[in-house]
């Protein structure tokens, strides 16, 4: 049958994915502004000897300006298959796609097993989703970084290190609008001695912090091969071997 005089033959745009469906959905999908990326790499004083998660990393910005301006290793998890493949392609062109890891997955499920820096760019209700995550599976000394939006208080303000607010989100040739009132970054670190709710069941029972303790176990063991040097380690920011190597394939 032919379409309606004025209407147009060629098919509907797809609809953009969407990912809402998920019960640990974490939130719009946003990209970092790279002016403050540069910033939040800088004020968790990234070095070579850190691994860098990006949870929720988009394009893949935050893991690649780590591993291509500071010589860190970097991995990215996100939900959105098209969003990976871009960030793929973009390590590759930066010439940092064997520092980078960047998976398909979903943040609140993901592997934490050799991250020294954790990158978030969330909505309120997505750091209150992964607050405990991060808390629970981090070793002490681990800095977790928040743009724009906190962790929530009662779980992390005793733990906040620094704040940085930025007048603008990108270098700008005249001074702009100041941004500075919501810019800002938020620098964390895991304690050594954690919230007595890190022992709480959490709805899962005792049987399943054991498996997920298994699972950590299970997951650092293959992530990680220990590599000795005489001349000595660095140390990382939770305390880990300079010369831990990451698995990349």
């Amino acid at each position: 049958m032919a379409p309606p005089i004025g209407a147009s033959s060629r098919p509907s745009a797809p609809s953009p994915p969407t990912f809402a469906s998920d019960p640990d959905y974490l939130g719009p999908i946003s990209a970092t502004p790279q002016k403050m990326v540069e910033e939040m790499l800088c004020m968790a004083n990234v070095g070579t000897t850190d691994v860098v998660f990006d949870l929720g990393c988009n394009d893949g910005r935050v893991c690649i300006t780590a591993a291509r301006a500071h010589g860190a290793r970097a991995v990215g998890v996100e939900i959105d298959a098209g969003a990976v493949v871009k960030a793929k392609r973009l390590a590759k062109e930066a010439g940092v796609e064997h520092l980078v890891r960047l998976e398909r997955g979903n943040a609140v499920r993901a592997r934490l097993a050799g991250a020294t820096v954790v990158c978030v760019y969330l909505l309120p209700t997505g750091n209150r989703k992964i607050s405990r995550k991060l808390m629970r599976e981090l070793p002490a000394g681990t800095v977790v970084m928040t743009y724009v939006f906190r962790l929530p208080a009662e779980e992390w303000d005793a733990h906040l290190e620094d704040t940085r607010a930025v007048a603008s989100t990108r270098d700008r040739a005249t001074p702009g609008l100041d941004a500075s009132s919501y810019n800002k970054i938020f620098m964390y670190r895991v304690p050594k001695v954690k919230p007595a709710w890190c022992q709480s069941s959490g709805g899962g029972g005792a049987g399943v912090r054991l498996l997920a303790a298994a699972v950590a176990a299970a997951g650092c063991f293959l992530f990680l091969a220990i590599k000795h040097n005489s001349e000595g380690a660095g140390k990382s920011k939770n305390g880990a071997s300079a010369n831990n190597k990451l698995f990349w394939g």
